[in-house]
């Protein structure tokens, strides 16, 4: 049995691999510079496991897999009346998001999450499970979500289980590991409706003051009234 455990962030899952390898892990690339897959043999109990040895990978992400914006009909300004953003599609993809930059002269560097999907895709073709390590709140089960669909897009049958745990402490983390249950979707679906309100509205409002305000005064020509 081989189970792909995720975490929210690379430091994460380098201090759960610490804590349930005991010490002992073997280090892969993930086609990311900032994140390793990290393999060792765990012990996992019933009724997870068999109580004997598992193989246990574990990886990370870093935040947030998807972003999301609106079609080609309606994502430029002046292609559509600023209402019909409420009601128009939104895509949901996976892109390369800009950091903040280290410094005012350097440019943002770029996360760059089509690797990272294509590292979950990957690890997740040979695995049996995939235990979902994100922070235990609604954002982390949104993002927990995100990391289900990109591991079923390599292994649609892998089986999804929950560690929740507070601290990085190894009592906890072994509990979580052995105790793990089932992704909130709930929880994630609230998180994903509250993204599409702030697009919806943002966009819808932020477009039609700025359009307004434009055309009556002439000062606002080149600016962008914010929502």
């Amino acid at each position: 049995m081989r189970v792909l455990c995720v975490a929210e962030k690379p430091s994460i899952a380098k201090s759960i691999t610490q804590i349930l390898s005991n010490g002992h892990w073997n280090t892969r690339n993930s086609g990311h510079d900032y994140i390793r897959n990290y393999d060792f043999p765990y012990r996992l109990p019933p009724p997870l496991g068999q109580g004997r040895d598992v193989d246990m990978t574990v990886t990370a992400v870093l935040g947030h897999l998807t972003s999301n914006d609106f079609d080609e009909d309606h994502r430029k300004w002046g292609s559509c009346d600023a209402f019909t953003l409420f009601e128009a599609p939104i895509i949901t993809y996976v892109d390369q998001v800009p950091l903040p930059p280290p410094s005012s002269s350097t440019p943002p560097p770029w996360r760059k999450l089509k690797s990272v999907e294509r590292n979950l895709r990957n690890e997740a073709r040979t695995a049996d499970m995939v235990m979902v390590w994100t922070d235990c709140d609604r954002e982390g089960e949104h993002i927990g979500a995100e990391v289900v669909e990109a591991c079923k897009k390599g292994n649609p049958r892998i089986v999804v289980k929950r560690a929740r745990f507070s601290a990085i402490i190894a009592a906890q983390i072994h509990r979580a590991c052995c105790n793990a249950d089932n992704l909130d979707q709930k929880q994630a679906d609230a998180v994903a409706a509250r993204i599409a309100l702030d697009l919806r509205i943002g966009s819808a409002f932020t477009r039609l003051t700025t359009m307004t305000l434009q055309a009556r005064i002439p000062e606002f020509d080149n600016q962008v009234i914010s929502y």
